[in-house]
């Protein structure tokens, strides 16, 4: 789960946690694309905020589509 806004970050990763779902979370959409690239076993779902600064959320998921797509 990527957001720049820690208490919305905050309160996704308690409800997700609490219903027993593994939650990785990143500040901003760099520092997931950092977390993205050293998770050799991959993710399920990305939820991401749009508007963040240095890499919003679109260009997020563009970045790792292709990392995926070229994986295979």
């Amino acid at each position: 789960m990527v957001d720049d806004n820690q208490e919305t970050l905050a309160g996704l990763n308690d409800f997700l946690s609490n219903k027993k779902y593994e939650v990785t979370t990143a500040p901003d959409g760099l520092e997931s694309l950092e977390i993205f690239e050293a998770n050799q076993d991959g993710f399920d779902l990305v939820i991401t905020d749009v508007v963040m600064p240095n890499i919003g959320g679109i260009g997020v998921i563009t970045i790792i589509k292709q990392k995926v797509l070229t994986c295979r």
